[in-house]
Formats: C-alpha cells, structure tokens, sequence
C-alpha cells in the first residue's frame, strides 16, 4: 500500500506521455489529409483538361456510353430491355469532384432528346457528411406522360429500388451514399477509363 502513491504518479506521467504523443500522431495525421487533399485538387484541376478532350472525342462515337454501361459486369446485370432502349439516347456520363474531393462527387447522365423524358440531364449527388453519414441527391426525371419505366416509386423497398428494378430505377431513387455500389462502380471503374469497357477488354 506504501507504494501506491508513487505508482500513481508514475501511471499519471505516463498517460501524460501518451496523451503528448497523440496529439502529434494527430496533428500529423491531419497535416497529412490536409496534403493529400491538396495534391488531389491539384491534379484534379490538371486532369480536367484531358477529361474534357476525351468527352468531345467520344462525342463523335455511336453508342459509346450505352456499350459502356451495359459491359460493365455489375452494371448490365440491372440494366433492362427496357432500359436499353432508353439508353439509346445516352449522349455523356461525366464525374465530377466537389472542390473538396472528400465531401462528396456527382455524376451527370446527358441524353439526347427522346420519347421517354424531357430532361437533357440526370444528376446524381453523393454528400459524405460528419461521422459516417452520407445522402444521395437526384434529379427528378421528368417522364412523359405513359412512358415511365416503373411505377413512380410505389412498393419501393428499403435499399431505394421499386420492384420493377432496372439502371433508371437506380437513377431515380435515393439511397445511403455508402451503399450505392452502382455509382461507385461508375466513379471508380467506369469514368477513370471507360475505353476499357467499350471494348470490352475488362477481366471476366
């Protein structure tokens, strides 16, 4: 008992210690996503240019993002027949970074005018927020009258698809940011290098 005054002490200086330490460790750990949100804005900025040139080259081939899509090998699995026709009239998918890449990204879908919809461009916005939450915002597509290709969102089940599940069922409805795999397919492996899947060279 006589030498636990002294042991306290000493458990004091080492949690001090500790306590010192860890604030480095976390001084340094935000130091470091600091510049790595540096270097990706920078060279977010320097690819923009190239992204832009590769969008009005592909602009002059047939069915290029519709071929995309639909070789994707998670992708085609919910695309329809009804879906394909629609995506007939695709004319650009374009990804883009927020100007702080970690607080989110959206994904454009610009179609040509068709029988189906009025809107010349379908947006997808993923916010990623505080402590794990996330949400998606998308447009409202503006069906012709007839011509939706679900049932507006009636029996839609919790992970945001209608029971007629298809790509436009995806696109139209919100889910959690995090568990839409569909638009991180699209960000991830599509919109880097979408050539790959036009050709369909990607690993089966």
């Amino acid at each position: 008992m006589a030498n636990q005054p002294t042991e306290n002490v000493f458990s004091d200086k080492l949690i001090e210690c500790v306590s010192y330490t860890q604030n480095v460790i976390n001084e340094l750990n935000q130091a470091t996503r600091d510049e790595l949100l540096s270097v990706r804005q920078k060279y977010n900025n320097l690819c923009k240019h190239q992204y832009d040139l590769r969008a009005e080259i592909i602009a002059g081939i047939p069915n290029f993002w519709p071929t995309v899509l639909i070789n994707h090998r998670v992708i085609q699995k919910i695309v329809t027949k009804d879906d394909k026709r629609v995506l007939a009239f695709l004319q650009a998918v374009e990804v883009r970074e927020f100007e702080n890449p970690m607080s989110g990204y959206e994904i454009n879908f610009y179609f040509h005018k068709n029988e189906w919809f009025t809107n010349h461009c379908i947006t997808r916005e993923y916010h990623f927020r505080e402590k794990g939450r996330s949400v998606v915002c998308v447009t409202i597509i503006e069906w012709n009258k007839g011509m939706c290709l679900f049932d507006n969102g009636k029996d839609v089940s919790e992970d945001g698809f209608s029971n007629r599940s298809g790509f436009f069922s995806w696109l139209q409805f919100e889910r959690k940011a995090v568990g839409d795999t569909i638009g991180n397919y699209i960000k991830e492996e599509l919109w880097p290098n979408p050539l790959k899947y036009y050709l369909n060279t990607e690993p089966k």
